[in-house]
């Protein structure tokens, strides 16, 4: 009888630890190919930008100001409500 409970702790910590392993692969992020991570060095570098500032023309760089204002004229929330009734189809 002792060898069946030894058998059954041996069998519980090996589907204990697959199982923890599967979970840990789940949590790990996907590897990106060579080519998007060069990109992504390129990016966060700031190697391949431009000299040049790059600034909003005057009319456009007057609307971003205009809606920026505007955000203003309504109090936030502390807490925005989640109403679960609604769906897209």
């Amino acid at each position: 009888m002792k060898w069946k409970t030894g058998w059954l702790a041996v069998s519980l910590l090996l589907i204990a630890t697959t199982a923890h392993a599967e979970e840990a692969a789940k949590n790990e992020p996907p590897q990106a190919e060579p080519a998007t991570r060069i990109w992504l060095e390129l990016q966060r570098s700031g190697d391949a930008a431009s000299m040049q500032p790059q600034p909003l023309s005057g009319p456009a760089m007057e609307r971003v100001h205009k809606r920026y204002l505007k955000g203003f004229e309504h109090p936030q929330p502390l807490y925005y409500k989640h109403d679960e009734s609604i769906s897209s189809k």
